[in-house]
């Protein structure tokens, strides 16, 4: 799947939207990067049992240039 492919795909759902999949993470990490996304990628856990753990990465909205670029 292509980035914007990607982009079409939050921009039809409901956002915030939690990235489970490392390929859509890898795409999101490349929109937000292009500032078509607004991505919230939580710290790695530190506790005892919970090191190295990490929660989803949120995609919190489209910029207005994301917005642009699903409209070319």
């Amino acid at each position: 799947m292509t980035t914007i492919e990607l982009l079409r795909k939050f921009a039809a759902t409901k956002l915030p939207i939690r990235i489970l999949a490392a390929e859509e993470f890898n795409g999101a990490e490349q929109l937000a990067k292009l500032g078509y996304i607004k991505l919230a990628i939580p710290p790695m856990k530190k506790g005892r049992n919970t090191y190295g753990q990490q929660d989803p990465a949120l995609v919190l909205a489209i910029t207005p240039s994301g917005k642009r670029a699903i409209a070319t």
